[in-house]
């Protein structure tokens, strides 16, 4: 930099001296300003370039001294521990720290420096200086304690290091006891840590001499005789001679590697079992021996449990795939799962992972997907069956009965819907109710015509009829007094004037039968009254007729249902109920109109009535109310009675045909 600034004050004065004693123009110091110019961005590139790779160079240097300085730190075979220079509190320790005093790392989030040292120790030293001097005091041996209690006597020598930004401080404890066990002690050492693990059992061994230690079940496991000792050979002799090299290979990747896990099975005492393994390398850092450890669980349990599972689910989906009805499980908002008979609804080969969404009427969609959610979280109940529109691939649409059924009791849960396509049926049910409202109106029109013609024929009989036959009585009356001289002929005339009455009696009881003429002058309560006073006092049969409501302004068409319901119950009461007595209620209110028959007769099986060929009463009953939407109830006890009770309501007069007047 310095090199470049003399050049270029050499530049500047050579270029103007040149300029002024060659007596060049003006515009050529201006040329050698911008060569300078140039000179100096160039020379600005090439320093910031020759920065950049320098600092480069320095951060790889210190990520590499980072990274050898951790390599270091696990490959000691001392006991290692870094702690944080302010609070004291332990950040880091090395394998054999771990092996030595057996603190993990989850154990030196909550510890400090002072945890490690003996208690009377501590009471010598109770406020540890953070400042200088920590480190002089903390040089030389203490006794520092275990996880399990223990106290360990040890030289320590503490010291603090530098990387990057963070300074840390260093604890290297070396134990001043020269280590004397055999390497069988040495390998039980290491069984009593791995006695830790609970509800596994253990085995180890060492690499180099095959000496080991297993724990009870392995040896369980294993079929090991009491006292014969656990070594390398012992898998040798109950892996499976198929997994035997996968074995052998696992144990070397673990040895090389430093842990490793697997899945085999071995045949120990008669009996197959399946084991898996998690296998660490241990390392005695003491006398540098190293050593496999393996935490072995017997999974051959849940491997069978898994067996038999894979079999039942497989089982059930061949049920399942066996139903007619759809069979469909969502999680979320897409389908689980489908069997064949929702696949084929569907018109859809896998529709697995597909949102259920698409599938449901897009004017129902929404509606559906939030009652989905909220029956996966527990907000609502399953419905046992409902009415849903789905829309096939191809857009068709189709009409779906619907079973909800929550699966489990998480939030949210997995939910199982059982979809029958009843679109035909209800097609059918359609067309059904179709026929059956054509039916009711070809009915409720013969009805029509059949009162009609009643109405005609009651009026024939009255006016034709009964006028002549009235004719012919004033003639034969008129005779007589002519023929009074004539007994035979006066009383012959007598007789024909009798039989005439008698005549004129039945026409107008068959007039009345077929067309009461009061119901049109007088009123349905009139006409009532006057059918029970002039059909009941010959059968011997007492009756209570009881009215309540305003029966003005009645409509012709209910009264006349009313009046024929009533009619035909009577003429059965007649003849077949045996009744002493018989309690006629009729109630208008304002929504319709009720009438009530009760008789105390001997009653009948009303089922077998109405399945009876001869029940044309009843099915005209039945006509006439459904006619005019009403209701009919017959009520019946053997020995005790019948009760028949209709309603008409209100709302379907106004749809009732005109008559023909």
């Amino acid at each position: 930099m310095l090199r470049y600034s003399v050049v270029a004050l050499l530049w500047v004065a050579g270029s103007a001296a040149g300029v002024h004693a060659l007596d060049y123009p003006p515009w050529a110091g201006v040329v050698a300003a911008l060569i300078l110019v140039f000179l100096s961005v160039a020379m600005m590139r090439l320093l910031t370039s020759r920065f950049d790779r320098g600092l480069a160079k320095a951060q790889r240097s210190l990520s590499d001294s980072e990274k050898g300085f951790l390599t270091l730190l696990e490959a000691s075979p001392a006991s290692i521990w870094l702690y944080d220079l302010h609070s004291l509190t332990l950040m880091k320790a090395n394998p054999a720290a771990e092996f030595d005093y057996g603190y993990t790392l989850d154990d030196l989030q909550t510890m400090s420096l002072s945890d490690l040292f003996d208690d009377r120790m501590l009471d010598t030293h109770v406020n540890l200086s953070r400042n200088a001097g920590l480190e002089q005091w903390l040089q030389g041996e203490h006794s520092l304690r275990t996880k399990s209690g223990a106290r360990r006597v040890s030289r320590i020598t503490a010291s603090v290091c530098c990387m990057g930004r963070r300074t840390f401080g260093v604890l290297v404890a070396n134990d001043r006891h020269v280590h004397t066990s055999s390497a069988t002690e040495r390998v039980k050492s290491c069984a009593q840590l791995a006695q830790q693990v609970a509800g596994l059992g253990y085995w180890l061994y060492e690499l180099d001499t095959g000496i080991g230690e297993c724990s009870e079940e392995v040896r369980r496991l294993f079929g090991l005789e009491e006292g014969q000792s656990f070594n390398r050979r012992c898998f040798d002799a109950v892996v499976q001679e198929s997994e035997r090299e996968a074995v052998n290979q696992v144990h070397a990747t673990a040895a090389k590697t430093g842990q490793a896990m697997h899945q085999y099975q071995i045949q120990g005492s008669g009996d197959a079992y399946c084991l898996y393994e998690r296998i660490r390398l241990k390392v005695d850092h003491k006398s540098g021996h190293r050593m496999l450890f393996g935490a072995v669980l017997d999974v051959s349990e849940l491997r069978s449990n898994d067996t038999r599972l894979a079999r039942q689910r497989t089982l059930y989906q061949r049920i399942i795939n066996g139903f007619a009805e759809g069979v469909v499980v969502i999680r979320g908002d897409s389908i689980q799962f489908a069997n064949e008979a929702a696949r084929k609804m569907l018109l859809v080969e896998r529709p697995d992972n597909k949102l259920f969404a698409q599938y449901i009427h897009p004017e129902e969609r929404a509606r559906e997907v939030d009652r989905m959610r909220a029956l996966q979280r527990g907000l609502i109940n399953e419905s046992p069956l409902r009415q849903v529109r789905l829309v096939r691939a191809d857009t068709s649409e189709l009409e779906a009965e619907v079973i909800e059924i929550r699966l489990g009791d998480t939030d949210p849960s997995d939910i199982q819907l059982l979809i029958r396509d009843v679109t035909q049926t209800r097609r059918m049910q359609m067309d059904l109710e179709d026929a059956n409202r054509r039916l009711q109106a070809l009915s409720q029109r013969l009805m029509e015509v059949q009162e009609t013609e009643r109405r005609q024929l009651a009026r024939d009989l009255h006016d034709d009829i009964g006028q002549q036959l009235t004719g012919l009585k004033l003639h034969l009356q008129r005779m007589a007094r002519q023929m009074e001289r004539d007994d035979t002929l006066r009383d012959l005339a007598a007789t024909l004037i009798d039989t005439i009455d008698t005549l004129l009696a039945t026409v107008r009881r068959l007039s009345l039968a077929l067309h009461p003429l009061q119901l049109e002058s007088l009123g349905l309560e009139s006409a009532m009254r006057s059918h029970l006073s002039r059909f009941l006092p010959g059968t011997g049969l007492r009756y209570t007729f009881r009215v309540e409501g305003s029966l003005d302004e009645l409509p012709t068409y209910p009264s006349l249902v009313a009046f024929r319901i009533f009619q035909e119950a009577v003429n059965n009461l007649v003849r077949h109920a045996r009744a002493k007595s018989v309690q006629v209620n009729l109630t208008r209110l304002a929504d319709g109109l009720r009438l009530e028959v009760v008789d105390d007769g001997l009653g009948f099986d009303v089922a077998a009535a109405h399945q009876s060929a001869q029940s044309l009463g009843l099915t005209s009953m039945h006509e006439r109310v459904a006619s005019l939407r009403g209701d009919l109830k017959i009520s019946s006890l053997i020995g005790v009675g019948t009760r028949i009770a209709i309603w008409l309501p209100a709302v379907g007069w106004e749809l009732t045909p005109e008559e023909d007047k």
